[in-house]
């Protein structure tokens, strides 16, 4: 018997509790699950990347399971009866799609803070999409684009007077080019190529300067006896190029020619 009305009131506010902490749960399963069909041909570590990556997204307990040749991926301590939400991912036979498992299991202690969170199936709901899209967007093929094709020009595809074959077809072996003179006129004959010139060091040293000028900047120091390849002239001096292929002036007082 309540003998007071602080004691009525005491136990009300113990019924208030009992049914704001069981609430979230009354009437809603602790399981649900979704099939989620793979539409593009995916390896089933593939998948499980995927699905890693959407619950990820979502804020789901960390990885605690990964088994690539089953197919399987655990986010919490899925199948236990450890409190809190679990999710796992199995994907089906012949990779063709992928069962979706959402697992609340219930506070242990009335004393827990109350909340009041998303029923299992919309979480289940939720999931499936997101990553159902992801796969998509994952195993969906690059697109290819196709170059642009050159369309020949008419002068491109007008037959040529030195070309064999039908109009408009070209030939696929071109006549060779033959010099052909005039009637009464003689080609003349191509002179033959100079033969090099090579001059001699004669002195102990000369300098090898970038102009043609006792002031320009010296590049290189010749030793006598070191030939060099005469390329022009101008005044008292010969551009020469050395046998490393490098150029420059010498005065010619300090060379001769030699074979």
């Amino acid at each position: 018997m309540l003998r007071n009305r602080r004691d009525r009131i005491l136990v009300g506010l113990l019924f208030c509790l009992l049914f704001c902490g069981c609430a979230p749960f009354i009437g809603s399963p602790r399981t649900a699950s979704k099939t989620v069909p793979v539409e593009k041909p995916a390896q089933k570590v593939e998948i499980l990347l995927v699905a890693s990556e959407t619950a990820q997204s979502m804020n789901f307990p960390e990885v605690t399971l990964f088994d690539k040749d089953d197919g399987v991926i655990d986010f919490g301590s899925f199948g236990t009866a450890m409190m809190g939400l679990t999710v796992e991912a199995k994907v089906g036979a012949d990779n063709k799609n992928v069962e979706i498992t959402v697992q609340r299991v219930k506070r242990r202690a009335l004393t827990d803070a109350v909340d009041i969170p998303l029923p299992v199936e919309k979480i289940a709901d939720e999931y499936a999409k997101e990553f159902e899209e992801k796969l998509q967007q994952k195993t969906a093929p690059p697109s290819k684009e196709i170059p642009p094709v050159a369309v020949p020009s008419k002068a491109e595809t007008a037959p040529s007077p030195m070309s064999k074959g039908t109009p408009g077809e070209a030939s696929s072996t071109p006549e060779p080019l033959v010099a052909k003179t005039l009637p009464g006129i003689k080609a003349e004959p191509t002179a033959p190529a100079k033969p090099p010139v090579r001059y001699l060091v004669i002195t102990k040293t000369a300098n090898l300067r970038a102009e043609g000028d006792i002031k320009s900047k010296v590049l290189a120091i010749l030793k006598k006896g070191e030939k060099v390849e005469k390329l022009e002239e101008s005044g008292n001096w010969f551009k020469v190029e050395l046998s490393s292929g490098k150029t420059g002036w010498v005065s010619k007082s300090l060379v001769k020619e030699t074979d």
